[in-house]
């Protein structure tokens, strides 16, 4: 069995409990995320239910929100994305992969996603302020 770096945050959890409240979750695959019916083929992540990302076996629209958030390799095949899609009946919540920096001397940056109409990629952008002033974005 290989070791995973989860990077799912509690904060996360928090942030989507308070805006899907009073619906149903799938949170599929679920890692160390605790919101939800929690689904994953890692056993070890104490699952409710055992399941294959890439063959899931849920009913169309059975859930409100399906939460997912795969490990960034599934990335380069995308069909199981079409049926998770399907599994969500009002939204789905997808953790993509990006990068973001810290820099000594700046803030925390403000991000902004933009998606240009027709294209398939988002574009973010960090926006970092200088903290001592000297520059200021």
């Amino acid at each position: 069995m290989y070791k995973v770096n989860w990077s799912w945050d509690k904060s996360l959890d928090l942030l989507l409990s308070k805006k899907f409240s009073g619906k149903s979750i799938l949170n599929f695959p679920c890692g160390m995320s605790q919101i939800g019916t929690r689904a994953d083929i890692d056993k070890t992540t104490l699952p409710d239910i055992i399941g294959d990302i890439f063959n899931p076996a849920f009913k169309t629209r059975s859930y409100d929100v399906v939460i997912c958030d795969p490990p960034f390799s599934y990335f380069n095949r995308f069909k199981w994305l079409l049926r998770i899609s399907n599994i969500a009946d009002k939204y789905l919540v997808l953790s993509t992969p990006n990068i973001c920096y810290s820099f000594k001397g700046f803030s925390e940056p403000e991000i902004y996603a933009v998606r240009t109409k027709g294209r398939f990629f988002l574009r973010f952008l960090f926006v970092y302020k200088r903290l001592n002033n000297s520059l200021i974005l």
